[in-house]
């Protein structure tokens, strides 16, 4: 009977071994991890996720007006920056940075739409540095591409009629002997020091 309940047990205990042994040849798969934030890339530098880089929304290709006011605009004041420290919808805050690329974009068109259309000093196409930028997918070129699209696109009248504009380290009184109507700023500038935006009439 003991020789019985030995053979028993002896089997019990190479049955539960072999399983043992089975589910360690076996394990269980785990899902996909997906890492977060900035990742190394193979050669080593990080880079962050696509899906954290803005979308570039393209102008209309079938309107050139459009692309032709979109890149002025961008090329006018792309470089400009929101500053962090500034309060929203105060000077130099991100809302006052997109009015004054809605404020360029009216008095671009507007002068693109004259008799002198050439008083627009800004290049009416992309430059291929800042093509690059997009290609590469800087965020800050995206985002004030994006943005300046928007205000390309507004059709809104918040200069009543102003015909010109100007940057500079400081504010103008006057452009062109016509007298400022509206200020924007202080902005920084990618290239270094900030701007202000001025409007006249």
């Amino acid at each position: 009977m003991a020789r019985c309940k030995l053979i028993a047990f002896s089997l019990l205990v190479l049955v539960m071994l072999s399983l043992s042994a089975a589910a360690q040849s076996d394990p269980i798969s785990k899902p996909d991890i997906q890492p977060y934030g900035d990742y190394p890339s193979p050669d080593g530098q990080a880079k962050a996720q696509t899906t954290q880089n803005p979308a570039y929304q393209a102008p209309d290709k079938n309107n050139p007006k459009e692309v032709e006011l979109d890149d002025v605009t961008f090329n006018e004041i792309g470089g400009l920056r929101a500053d962090p420290r500034a309060k929203p919808g105060h000077p130099g805050s991100a809302e006052d940075l997109h009015d004054a690329r809605v404020a360029v974009a009216e008095v671009a068109e507007r002068v693109l739409q004259s008799s002198h259309p050439e008083r627009e000093q800004a290049p009416h196409r992309l430059t291929n540095e800042t093509v690059r930028d997009l290609n590469a997918g800087n965020r800050d070129v995206i985002r004030a591409l994006n943005d300046s699209l928007s205000a390309a696109r507004s059709g809104s009248n918040t200069t009543q009629g102003a015909m010109h504009f100007r940057t500079g380290r400081h504010k103008f009184n006057s452009l062109y002997g016509h007298k400022a109507t509206m200020f924007f700023g202080p902005f920084p500038d990618a290239t270094g020091g900030k701007r202000y935006l001025t409007i006249a009439p």
